[in-house]
């Protein structure tokens, strides 16, 4: 209950600071007549009715309660700051409108500084290719395993037969099974910014000069690189071997 009054409390604070900051900037812009403690409480007090009203309203309209609470926001603030700037009902009007999208914005960045940035980072993204193996990595070395284990053929041709052995993988033939799951589609030319699309399956992905993308292939998750572009040729780290792909 404490850490609830507590969060609502900041909430208030918070908003009537940026709807005080929104609304000093629309005045200042017109250059009307105001008194900033006056304005200061005006948006205090206006903040605190849409407060009120919204957490009274929310057992009863649930999510409505804040669109059902914003008329009254709208009238309390249009008194107040009427009669702290003494101007018409336009430039009233016009300040509180204008300011409310301004407060709408702050509102906005202060969410985005909260959460952070969400974008995965490319060079964390190559850290852990050259750290942790995928999943598509694992796959092969279990084939491989598997494959370089002779086993019986489960029916012979005789009883007492000897168990006949299966054929032993040629070197590259791993690595080479899973370069034959891209094909180059595209290639966008324009220096470091260059990018490379690719095919695998019905999945086409793009991917600029020196980033990484995991890609979903048949044989499962595949890490892939844009290493190097040249003439008629690309260079993939494909699960952290290069691998030389023409195109035309």
């Amino acid at each position: 209950m404490i850490l609830q009054i507590l969060a609502l409390f900041v909430e208030f604070v918070v908003q009537s600071v940026f709807l005080t900051l929104a609304l000093w900037i629309m005045i200042k812009i017109q250059k009307l007549d105001y008194n900033f403690l006056g304005l200061m409480g005006s948006a205090a007090l206006a903040c605190a009715v849409d407060s009120i009203l919204t957490l009274a309203l929310q057992p009863w309209f649930d999510g409505m309660a804040t669109y059902i609470s914003a008329p009254f926001f709208l009238v309390v603030l249009f008194i107040c700051v009427r009669k702290v700037t003494n101007a018409d009902s336009v430039d009233v009007s016009f300040t509180i409108v204008v300011g409310g999208a301004l407060r709408f914005g702050m509102n906005l960045w202060l969410i985005g500084m909260l959460m952070g940035d969400l974008r995965p980072s490319v060079r964390n993204s190559d850290d852990s290719d050259r750290s942790t193996p995928h999943a598509g990595t694992n796959e092969v070395q279990q084939i491989a395993a598997k494959t370089n284990q002779p086993f019986q053929n489960a029916h012979p041709t005789a009883p007492g037969a000897p168990a006949r052995l299966t054929a032993q993988p040629k070197p590259g033939q791993l690595v080479a099974a899973t370069t034959n799951l891209f094909s180059v589609k595209g290639i966008a030319r324009n220096g470091s910014n260059s990018a490379v699309t690719i095919q695998t399956g019905k999945r086409t992905y793009t991917i600029s000069l020196g980033e990484s993308a995991l890609t979903q292939t048949s044989k499962g998750p595949v890490s892939v690189r844009f290493k190097e572009l040249g003439d008629g040729w690309v260079v993939l780290t494909i699960n952290g071997t290069e691998t030389k792909l023409p195109f035309h």
